[in-house]
């Protein structure tokens, strides 16, 4: 058999079937998903602001999309198999950043 079906592993719980997603993806559907959940909490949150107040605070918002995708990372890094440890590097890095931009973009 050239490819691997899910009925070739043993799917003890849910995150297991995210493992053999990621697995037969190459480790693309984790990445996907995370930046996914990034842009619709960041935008989400800019169309929210805009509305209520007629301005978006973009460094607000940026830092807490990065925030909610770190923790949701650190979450998916109980499930072994789930993040690749470039993730998690990128995503450091990331919320990292959008924290300093927003801290030093304040008057």
């Amino acid at each position: 058999m050239a490819y691997e079906v899910i009925t070739d592993r043993t799917l003890t719980g849910f995150g297991d079937i995210f493992v053999y997603i990621n697995d037969i993806s190459g480790g693309f559907f984790m990445s996907f998903l995370l930046t996914i959940i990034f842009l619709i909490i960041l935008i989400s949150l800019l169309i929210t602001q805009t509305k209520r107040t007629g301005i978006a605070d973009f460094p607000l918002s940026f830092a807490v999309a990065s925030l909610v995708t770190a923790t949701l990372t650190v979450i998916a890094n109980l499930q072994e198999g789930l993040i690749s440890s470039e993730t998690n590097i990128i995503i450091i890095a990331v919320t990292l950043m959008s924290v300093l931009f927003f801290l030093f973009s304040r008057k």
